[in-house]
């Protein structure tokens, strides 16, 4: 006997009562779910808070982010961290899954505890700083325009704005680095 006449015997010894009770049932089920699960569904996930999954509130965050206009950079990279930050303080990953399973599992959690710690504690006590020391700049030490001698006009920075400047150059390179460590290990981040 071939493979494929075993396979129509095996489809024979099916009545057709048997496939319209397996049909009846799979339409029922799709029926209920279509009925009662998606339309809870869609409520919860558009008015309930704690299931807004679709939607990231950029505040919740920190790390110097308020409400109002931010530029794509600053808002792509707040996005990121904040779900990295959903993922270990909401999902648990180090309580659920098994780290130690192999040597690559080990490596992406002290890649992700590095990196949530960076951005929790190490990142905002450096941007912090930055910020205190701009703001501790006195006022005669602004950018100014001054004049020159054929009318127009150049731009005047002190050396503490560009020591500044230097200073927070190096911050947003760190950032980047950060946010490209932690793009690579992404497709570690489930539970």
């Amino acid at each position: 006997m071939t493979q494929l006449e075993s396979i129509l015997k095996q489809k024979q010894s099916y009545s057709k009562l048997d496939v319209f009770k397996e049909e009846l049932q799979h339409y029922w089920g799709k029926l209920l779910d279509a009925l009662f699960y998606k339309p809870w569904y869609w409520f919860k996930v558009r008015f309930i808070p704690k299931h807004r999954y679709h939607i990231l509130d950029l505040t919740k965050g920190g790390n110097g982010y308020q409400h109002g206009w931010y530029d794509t950079d600053t808002r792509m990279l707040q996005a990121c961290f904040l779900l990295l930050v959903e993922y270990v303080e909401c999902e648990k990953p180090f309580e659920l899954l098994d780290w130690n399973a192999d040597e690559k599992h080990k490596e992406v959690a002290a890649e992700i505890n590095d990196l949530y710690n960076w951005w929790k504690t190490g990142r905002a006590a450096k941007h912090a700083a930055l910020v205190k020391e701009w703001d501790s700049l006195p006022p005669e030490e602004t950018s100014r325009f001054v004049p020159v001698e054929d009318g127009g006009f150049t731009i005047h920075i002190p050396d503490s704005h560009r020591a500044l400047n230097r200073k927070e150059d190096e911050l947003v390179e760190e950032d980047d680095r950060n946010l490209q460590r932690l793009i690579k290990i992404r497709g570690f981040l489930w539970t």
